[in-house]
């Protein structure tokens, strides 16, 4: 019967029927868009999850790229135009990657 159980086992190599590892966990998109965003953002960043999924729930509104760089910026003034390039890029990378070609 040992001998059995080697001959099966032999097969089930040579025929490719091995177990496969599990896959790997999916990482988590709102700690993706954290760590894209921490090194141009530093601070908390415990909110910027929600501001990424409203970039997204704009353009899916219809809204436009202009518009949306022109809104970020008048919630926060301090925002260079490149800085909200840079957020409306990282959301849809993140979130929403149908509209990364917004611009």
């Amino acid at each position: 019967m040992k001998h059995l159980w080697g001959t099966l086992a032999a097969l089930a190599l040579l025929t490719g029927c091995t177990p496969s590892p599990a896959p790997a966990p999916s990482p988590d998109p709102d700690a993706v868009f954290r760590a894209a965003i921490k090194d141009r953002f530093p601070g908390d960043l415990a909110k910027a999850p929600a501001m990424g999924h409203s970039i997204c729930d704009d353009f899916k509104a219809g809204t436009g790229f202009a518009a949306e760089v022109t809104y970020l910026r008048t919630l926060a003034p301090a925002l260079t135009a490149g800085d909200a390039g840079y957020l409306i890029g990282a959301a849809t990378s993140n979130y929403c990657p149908e509209y990364q070609n917004r611009h």
